[in-house]
């Protein structure tokens, strides 16, 4: 390999976006297909002609595989999967509202992509006796209590296809 001093580098450089195209020469071919929407169509498996992306806001917490957590099972999920880590449930008003089903995938961009594959509770304790009704919320499925309380809550987009 040659070693090439900075200004040899440089002078290379500048030819080569100084060279100018024939005036006869073919317009440049189409760009390639979108990388986004192979990206899509792959995460979802359909042509992107066949559905629409749509948004919305959701707060994001974590759960633990625990009896404490979940319910009797925590070994499986609502759709009988094993548990694991990075599982996504669903609070029930988005599965209603939005038509969310067990088994859909869904993307948050912050945090990766997801298959649906539990429900949460309808209503959570917060420390009281009176309980909180849960809505627009995603649980992630975490290694244990304490990975879950480090994840603690956030405010994400949801992307889904309809």
């Amino acid at each position: 390999m040659k070693n090439f001093t900075f200004g040899a580098i440089a002078a290379i450089a500048l030819l080569a976006v100084s060279h100018k195209q024939p005036a006869h020469e073919e317009p440049p071919a189409l760009p390639p297909p979108n990388k986004h929407q192979q990206l899509t169509e792959l995460i979802f498996q359909r042509p992107m002609d066949d559905f629409s992306l749509r948004t919305i806001s959701v707060t994001a917490t974590a759960y633990s595989a625990t009896p404490r957590e979940t319910n009797s099972s925590p070994e499986v999920t609502a759709d009988m999967t094993p548990s694991r880590i990075g599982l996504l449930a669903i609070s029930r008003d988005l599965e209603a509202e939005l038509g969310l089903q067990l088994g859909e995938t869904v993307v948050i961009p912050e945090l990766g992509v997801f298959k649906i594959h539990d429900r949460m509770s309808t209503h959570k304790r917060k420390g009281t006796s009176q309980q909180q009704a849960i809505r627009r919320s995603v649980d992630i499925l975490h290694a244990n209590s304490k990975a879950a309380l480090l994840f603690g809550k956030q405010q994400v987009k949801l992307i889904y296809i309809r």
